[in-house]
This record gives C-alpha cells, structure tokens and sequence, in this order.
C-alpha cells in the first residue's frame, strides 16, 4: 500500500512539474529561470505572489465576484 501511496504521488509531483515548465515556456522570455535568480531576486519574487495570495483571500472575503486574478504593478504594490 506504502508503494501504491507513493507511486501515485511521485505520478502527481511529475505532472505538476511539468504542467509549470510548460506555464515558463508559454510565457517564454518573460521569467528568466529560477535557479539562475540570485537570492534577493528568488525573496522578491515570493513577496510579489504572497501579496497576490493575501488580495486573492481578502477579496474572497469580501465575496468579490471578479473572475480575474489580482494583479501586482511594477512598483511591488
């Protein structure tokens, strides 16, 4: 059953991997890879999309019905 259980979630961890490098090439040019990205810029990056996620959840509170992911301008905010 251990062997099952884990198989599948290798299974999974592989088709997520995936489904993101396919996400990078389609927007190719527009992230440069991550493991070429200096720690302040890898820090940056995870600060932009934990904002994204806290303006997702707020907005989820106020039962905002836009459809749209919440955007984050140039300047971080």
């Amino acid at each position: 059953m251990v062997f099952l259980i884990q198989n599948t979630q290798n299974r999974d961890g592989a088709a997520v991997q995936l489904k993101l490098e396919e996400r990078i090439r389609a927007v190719k040019g527009a992230v440069k890879s991550l493991e070429d990205m200096s720690e302040e810029e890898l820090e940056r990056l995870r600060a932009l999309y934990y904002q994204l996620a806290e303006r997702a959840q707020a907005s989820l509170k106020q039962g905002s019905q836009k459809k749209e992911a919440p955007q984050v301008r140039k300047d971080g905010s």
